[in-house]
């Protein structure tokens, strides 16, 4: 079995990587991966329909660098060597937050065809959201016999059900229906924000933020445009360049000059939403559902 790792604590991966080795002796660590973009150059060079055939230019294992973090797999030996590029792995541990941000972002930018386990340091609150779609989770300082029972659970799926769950991962980071939650970063932890709880989003000074319910406003690691690609678009209306509106925080709706019409959400907004007279006609049949 090929394994790839993604994570971006020297310790936690090499520790990881001898815990494969115990629970699946059977196992070789192809890749050891430390950020997003890493991640998505070594998946990028793969091929998706390929089984795992090993080659010299996969990276190498932790256990061939007993000198410690600074020869963990990256350069030369992440990359691929001529066309063929990486086949795809047979199982994925993935960390859920990165250095350079969360590893759903891979699945914005390749395809990943394989399995995949995720880890986490966070409490499993936060990770409702995908603990359906993913194989299993493990909680940080990860454990033996929960990778062992990970592994398992990962034996008796089906190619159906591994299938479907990799459907519903990509589809949480696409937003393909709609994103349902967002984990959002406040110093040593994560808070995961409902899309129902969203009023609205809006950026100023290169900056996106959004607004709950209560008024309360949260960080977006993602531009604005991206964020409404992500959300339904049954339920969010792009007002302007600058805002994004929920149909529930809409209280009423003022005509204002010049045949516009000026939103009044249900919480404050730093600014007046103004929609434009030519963008009107669009905005009704939005929000009438037709």
């Amino acid at each position: 079995m090929k394994v790839v790792i993604v994570e971006d604590e020297t310790a936690a991966a090499r520790n990881l990587a001898a815990m494969v080795k115990r629970v699946l002796p059977e196992a070789e660590i192809v890749a050891t991966l430390e950020s997003v973009e890493e991640t998505v150059e070594w998946f990028g060079a793969t091929r998706p329909g390929d089984r795992p055939q090993g080659g010299s230019d996969r990276a190498r294992e932790d256990g061939d660098h007993p000198q410690g973090g600074s020869d963990r797999a990256r350069g030369e030996g992440i990359h691929p060597q001529g066309a063929g590029g990486h086949p795809q792995p047979d199982l994925l541990l993935m960390d859920i937050h990165l250095a350079d941000g969360e590893s759903f972002r891979v699945f914005d930018r390749v395809e990943i065809a394989c399995p995949i386990i995720f880890t986490t340091a966070y409490d499993r609150y936060a990770l409702e959201a995908f603990k359906v779609n993913s194989i299993d989770y493990l909680l940080k300082p990860v454990k033996e016999d929960e990778l062992a029972r990970a592994v398992e659970k990962l034996r008796r799926l089906s190619g159906a059900e591994l299938a479907h769950r990799r459907e519903n991962i990509a589809e949480m980071a696409h937003g393909d229906s709609g994103q349902k939650i967002f984990l959002i970063h406040q110093r040593d932890k994560m808070v995961p924000l409902r899309v129902e709880q969203i009023a609205f989003l809006y950026t100023t000074d290169e900056r996106v933020r959004a607004v709950d319910m209560e008024g309360n406003p949260w960080p977006m690691d993602r531009s604005l445009d991206k964020l409404q690609k992500s959300l339904s678009e049954s339920d969010f209306f792009r007002a302007n360049r600058q805002f994004v509106v929920a149909r529930d925080a809409i209280a009423d709706i003022s005509v204002w000059f010049g045949s516009r019409l000026a939103l009044n959400l249900k919480v404050k907004t730093p600014e007046r939403i103004v929609i434009s007279k030519d963008r009107v006609p669009e905005f009704k049949r939005w929000f009438m559902g037709v």
